[in-house]
């Protein structure tokens, strides 16, 4: 599985940006705060893409922001964050919504291989769907953020994990989980 895309509106400190990571390989984001000059790169929301990729597919943050808190302070509304996935020859469409003036609430999941027939795989409840979603990326949202928080104010307390926990994230991570 890899991310090709993603696009965020109206999420946390981003109004709208669009981040193509196709066949780029290692991403470096830079930031510029433009509201306030005194603050240079911090507060531009570079750490706000990995929190948006976080929220689409496993509906938290690593800040432990939930429901409205994502959504944008000035905007208010309208909060959506969509992440391309590829697996295989398959292209997914993961697309979570809050305060959404069409979606309201809801998370979106589609098959868009053919872009001339999207199929629909959201399921009936969110709650099923962000299951889907969790076998489609192959790893729980601990393993996902470890791998992208890395160096970041968000890691993982590894030394005040159980053992059992531990063992699980460390399986995930290696893939042996499936064996």
């Amino acid at each position: 599985m890899k991310i090709n895309r993603v696009e965020i509106d109206n999420f946390m400190a981003i109004g709208e940006i669009t981040v193509d990571l196709e066949n780029k390989g290692l991403v470096l984001i830079q930031g510029e705060n433009e509201d306030d000059s005194s603050q240079n790169s911090n507060g531009s929301g570079k750490s706000t893409v990995a929190e948006a990729l976080s929220w689409a597919l496993y509906n938290d943050t690593a800040r432990g922001y939930t429901a409205d808190d994502v959504i944008n302070r000035t905007a208010k509304k309208n909060c959506r964050v969509l992440v391309q996935l590829v697996d295989g020859d398959r292209t997914y469409n993961v697309i979570r919504h809050r305060k959404h003036s069409e979606h309201k609430n809801r998370v979106l999941l589609l098959d868009v291989t053919d872009p001339l027939d999207i199929v629909d795989l959201t399921l009936a409840t969110d709650k099923a769907t962000d299951e889907r979603i969790v076998k489609l990326v192959g790893c729980s949202g601990d393993v996902f953020r470890a791998a992208i928080y890395s160096g970041q104010e968000a890691q993982i307390d590894l030394p005040a994990l159980t053992d059992k926990h531990l063992k699980t994230i460390v399986e995930e991570a290696a893939g042996i989980d499936k064996m």
